[in-house]
């Protein structure tokens, strides 16, 4: 008697030898070694305790891998894929922080039971989703987040303004520096968000001045047909809540009545100094109202380059 052998693709062998395997999950959690380490067969540790204590507690493993890739395309035109004694399986992809998704094929009904069975730790402040809970579908992509929160202390430089002053008794063309500027210091403390290794989110918990920066002071020569400003910054602006034409600075005298240029367009404001500020950022000289910073830029720009002048 001759017998006829059908040749399986490498799919169709892979299922019969997961099948042969997985008799009945339980059969599987109990036994000494679960599955052959090169297919990467895994069944979480919780599912041993489980199986051994009560038959009808559900066993979950998980394969992935080159097994996993090759029985992937049975599960896109079907729901489920059922073995004759009811193992049921489907297949997904599993994303775990900033890892390539993997295909995986699984028994088990939810997110959580699969990232079980595939021993992935899950930390109090990850994120699965779409969600620990949801239901598998074949197909689905399962996405783990991993979010880290730390605080996080840092000194910051804080840079020093120079001051111009225009003397008719100086040399036309001739400068002369006074005093040399000196940067300050101050303390901040951040909160920041890592999601999957990379910062997300920065929320400033406290800054603390520790020393004020003292600004550089030269004296040029000019002829007495110079207008009669005499003071000039260079640095950005930003815009903090508040109506009109007022605004911060660190170290102006309140009352000062400032010119504000904006150098991208052209458009001035006049303002006039009646607050401390801005704080924190090196390159930030001046803080004014959002009336008056609608004047020279719009509001959704935030921080504009800026002249200012007294």
């Amino acid at each position: 008697m001759s017998v006829r052998l059908r040749r399986l693709s490498l799919a169709g062998l892979t299922l019969l030898t997961v099948a042969s395997l997985l008799r009945t999950s339980i059969s599987l959690a109990l036994a000494p070694q679960s599955g052959d380490a090169n297919v990467n067969f895994r069944v979480s540790p919780a599912a041993f305790t489980e199986a051994a204590t009560s038959t009808r507690t559900p066993t979950y493993w998980a394969l992935s891998g080159s097994t996993a890739s090759a029985l992937m395309p049975l599960f896109r035109s079907s729901d489920l894929v059922r073995f004759p004694d009811g193992i049921r399986m489907l297949g997904l992809f599993v994303k775990v922080g900033r890892s390539r998704p993997m295909p995986v094929v699984t028994n088990a009904g939810t997110a959580l039971g699969v990232l079980q069975a595939m021993n992935v730790p899950l930390a109090d402040t990850d994120l699965v989703l779409p969600s620990p809970d949801a239901r598998l579908v074949p197909g689905m992509k399962l996405h783990v987040v991993r979010i880290r929160e730390i605080v996080e202390t840092q000194v910051e430089s804080l840079a020093y303004e120079t001051l111009i002053h225009y003397s008719t008794d100086f040399p036309v063309g001739g400068a002369k520096v006074i005093t040399t500027g000196t940067t300050g210091q101050a303390l901040r403390t951040l909160r920041l968000v890592y999601r999957n290794g990379r910062i997300a989110e920065r929320h400033l918990l406290s800054y603390v001045l520790m020393t004020n920066p003292l600004p550089r002071v030269e004296i040029r020569g000019s002829y007495s047909a110079l207008p009669a400003v005499t003071h000039t910054q260079y640095g950005e602006s930003s815009w903090y809540k508040c109506s009109g034409d007022y605004a911060a600075h660190l170290s102006l005298p309140f009352g000062t009545v400032v010119t504000v240029t904006n150098l991208d367009n052209g458009r001035t404001v006049t303002v006039v100094i009646n607050d401390r500020g801005p704080y924190g950022i090196a390159d930030r000289i001046i803080d004014l109202c959002s009336t008056a910073f609608a004047q020279i830029a719009p509001l959704a720009q935030g921080v504009a380059r800026v002249k200012i002048s007294w």
